[in-house]
């Protein structure tokens, strides 16, 4: 689905945006991104994460659709759940350029007290103007995470306050977002495959918009303090399979349970119908199930339909608190083109 969207917004926006991997003309990046020898600038912040984010604002890429380049994507929710608060690390680090004033001031007051003597200020060496469709491209990413706490603030109210129409703003947003995409590419060909994906995706994304917002505050949190470590995608695949899926996606995991018990508890005491907060603190309970059975490969699997009769139960090294702050991966996004 990502192929037409995107071919779309470049054809109206006349760019498009860019993540992960792309074809990218050495002397344009040095031109607009370096400068010359004679003028040399410093168009991206030194120390950007998302730097190909800033990029696209300013290259202003195009999308070739008939170039398809393979990225390797994670292998289990877990990796990717790390992989997305680092992103978020970074969207957020890309904020405070973005919006120097509103954001980056206050942060950089945050960082000052919080860090004390380590913190080391940076300075911006050229400003990048950006026009409004350069802008909206840019901050695509930002808007997706700040709708998380958004939609968690939007459940709590709506089991409190008397709606008109209770469902329909989650329906149509779960339906546009989960089912729609997956039904537009289904065929006689997939459909058992789109409709596996499709109660997948609701399984992990209805418990998303909590999780969301503690990713984002623990990102937050990282940054802030500074205390970030960079640990190789591979390190955590590799552990993980050392490990039973199960137990290590419920030792990571564990807390969301306990939280979704907790809160479940007191909902039910204090309410006798929050359909809403129910369904979410639901599937938040379930999902250190999910991603351990989601994570099980072929060989694990196969004992695993036969009721686990031959599996061996191995221990589990957890990842560190620290360690896990910031992952370093890569797009998950399978075969896809970017220019």
């Amino acid at each position: 689905i990502n192929e037409p969207l995107t071919n779309t917004i470049t054809a109206i926006l006349g760019k498009s945006g860019f993540c992960g991997k792309g074809l990218i003309q050495n002397s344009g990046y040095v031109r607009q991104c370096c400068g010359s020898p004679e003028k040399p600038i410093e168009a991206v912040p030194i120390d950007v994460l998302s730097h190909d984010t800033f990029e696209a604002a300013i290259l202003k890429p195009l999308y070739a659709g008939d170039v398809h380049l393979l990225e390797g994507p994670c292998h289990n929710y877990v990796t990717w759940d790390i992989r997305e608060r680092r992103w978020n690390r970074g969207e957020l680090l890309l904020a405070m350029y973005f919006f120097p004033k509103t954001i980056g001031h206050p942060m950089g007051i945050l960082q000052r007290l919080l860090q004390g003597k380590s913190f080391v200020q940076t300075k911006v060496r050229t400003v990048s103007r950006l026009d409004t469709s350069s802008a909206y491209l840019a901050h695509a990413a930002l808007r997706q995470i700040a709708m998380k706490p958004l939609l968690v603030l939007y459940i709590m109210l709506a089991d409190f306050i008397k709606l008109h129409c209770t469902w329909q703003p989650i329906v149509t947003v779960m339906f546009l977002i989960i089912i729609f995409p997956k039904v537009a590419t289904c065929s006689r060909s997939n459909f058992r495959a789109v409709i596996l994906e499709t109660i997948a995706s609701i399984l992990q994304f209805t418990p998303e918009s909590v999780v969301g917002t503690v990713r984002i505050l623990r990102s937050l949190r990282a940054h802030l303090t500074g205390n970030a470590r960079w640990v190789p995608q591979r390190a955590v695949e590799e552990e993980f399979k050392m490990s039973s899926p199960l137990v290590f996606s419920l030792r990571y995991l564990w807390y969301y349970m306990v939280f979704a018990a907790i809160c479940g508890g007191i909902v039910k005491y204090l309410m006798h119908e929050a359909k809403f907060m129910m369904l979410m603190l639901g599937t938040l309970f379930a999902l250190p199930f999910y991603a351990g059975f989601t994570a099980l490969t072929p060989s694990v699997g196969a004992p695993a339909a036969r009721g686990f009769e031959d599996m061996e139960t191995k221990g589990v090294k957890g990842v560190s608190e620290e360690a896990s702050e910031a992952v370093e991966v890569w797009p998950a996004l399978g075969s896809r083109a970017a220019a």
